[in-house]
């Protein structure tokens, strides 16, 4: 069994034993086992409006059989950076997603409330952080799972472990801190 199917079948597991934290998750598991099966059994159509690799893998094909290319010429390449062009006007993908070759789980209106609306996820507290240091003023660093305020005297970093986390008392505690720096 490849690394791929184990992590699969462990967060199945997972989520037979303690349940599903969003409405997603299924579908979340059985996009991810049939994108295993496209790779495995070579038929990419099985996820090719889901998946963004192979959504790419279908422009990309399609435009070299189109025109005669391998992958190596230079016009391939250039499609290759075009399609992550996030302009929403130049941007291949938007342009295949316009077309109806992309599968979207979520609306347009949805997509732009989470903007400022984040999920009932620890992206709820790295959205607060970050909305609480730049009302500050105050440099600092985020990743998936750290909330670091730099460069003060209150330099400190907080690790956010729970992906399900809307609070956690020393982030909480930190978003507090720099909120009183803003009013000071």
């Amino acid at each position: 069994m490849d690394l791929q199917q184990e992590y699969l079948q462990a967060v199945t597991h997972f989520v037979d034993r303690h349940g599903a934290h969003h409405d997603r998750v299924d579908w979340v598991l059985e996009l991810w086992e049939r994108g295993l099966r496209a790779v495995a059994e070579q038929r990419f159509d099985l996820v090719d409006t889901e998946l963004d690799w192979a959504i790419k893998k279908k422009l990309l094909d399609s435009y070299a059989a189109a025109h005669g290319m391998d992958y190596a010429n230079p016009r391939l390449l250039q499609l290759d950076f075009a399609y992550h062009d996030t302009s929403p006007t130049h941007g291949l993908f938007r342009m295949l997603s316009r077309r109806g070759a992309v599968a979207s789980f979520i609306s347009d209106d949805a997509a732009r409330a989470a903007v400022t609306q984040p999920p009932a996820t620890r992206a709820r507290l790295r959205g607060k952080f970050i909305q609480a240091v730049l009302d500050a003023g105050e440099n600092y660093t985020v990743d998936w799972v750290h909330l670091k305020l730099n460069g003060s005297q209150n330099q400190r970093t907080v690790m956010c472990k729970d992906p399900f986390a809307t609070s956690q008392p020393d982030a909480d505690e930190l978003i507090a801190e720099v909120q009183a720096m803003s009013k000071s």
